[in-house]
């Protein structure tokens, strides 16, 4: 531990080393692969023991971040011998809406808690917004919110007040292995017509964290917590995922302990 101000409750306190995503994800993808994990980055992919963690949070707000979302999130993740706990929720439930593409599911009639899926992907996000997080050598990864709503979502984080007006979290999980077997930390996919769209996957379940950037963007119908029924979504993401895999392969160097393009292969 070190002393210093909690980036979250801004007291000074001895800091813990947060992770960037929850430490029980880290010991579960080592669990079930055995073997140290994949890190990709825009200079090199290669297999580390190294954890992406740093010296932000106090011991208060790690343990609020982990019963705010972070252990219920590793409950319902893919695992390798024990399957996709929330993919098999909705399986064996109704949708509430149909399409050729994916199949709209209640959050509210299955009893999936989405306000701690939501706490999570936005305390996530945050995370990596606030703080340049190392990755392999002098590299790092991070991503850019605006003043306003980095402190909109704290006071959200913290508890004082309800999601930010102009906040969204839309969830899918995936019915593909390449999202299942995957953690990817947050990018930015872009600007969809007034408001960014911040992605996190995490073993099957894909968060995407929506901020307004204009007046009167109205994203309620896909958001997990504010949608009728808590929305949840459920479909085949390879196409994104693959997409993004492929962008490392292509343009980072690949270390010996890596096989060529595994993800890619008849893709």
């Amino acid at each position: 531990m070190q002393r210093g101000t909690c980036k979250l409750c801004h007291q000074d306190a001895e800091l813990q080393l947060s992770h960037l995503i929850g430490r029980a994800i880290y010991k579960l993808c080592r669990k079930d692969e055995g073997d140290d994990s994949i890190v990709m980055t825009a200079k090199v992919v290669m297999k580390t023991s190294r954890q992406i963690r740093e010296y932000v949070l106090c011991t208060r707000c790690e343990d609020l971040f982990n019963k705010g979302g972070e252990r219920y999130v590793t409950s319902l993740v893919w695992r390798l011998r024990q399957g996709f706990p929330l993919l098999d929720k909705l399986q064996i439930a109704l949708p509430i809406q149909r399409e050729p593409d994916y199949r709209v599911f209640s959050g509210e009639r299955v009893g999936i808690d989405t306000d701690k899926l939501a706490y999570f992907a936005l305390s996530v996000v945050w995370r990596s917004g606030i703080h340049e997080w190392r990755t392999i050598g002098n590299q790092t990864t991070s991503v850019v919110l605006a003043a306003e709503d980095e402190e909109r979502i704290r006071k959200y984080l913290l508890g004082e007040t309800e999601l930010p007006a102009n906040v969204g979290v839309a969830i899918t999980v995936c019915t593909d292995m390449a999202s299942q077997v995957l953690v990817q930390p947050p990018t930015l996919l872009g600007n969809a017509g007034g408001y960014l769209i911040y992605r996190l996957l995490v073993r099957g379940i894909d968060f995407n964290v929506l901020v307004a950037t204009a007046p009167n963007i109205h994203f309620l119908d896909l958001c997990c917590v504010r949608s009728a029924g808590k929305k949840i979504f459920f479909k085949d993401n390879s196409r994104i995922t693959l997409n993004s895999v492929r962008h490392f392969y292509e343009e980072s160097k690949l270390a010996r302990n890596v096989c060529p393009k595994p993800f890619l292969r008849g893709s």
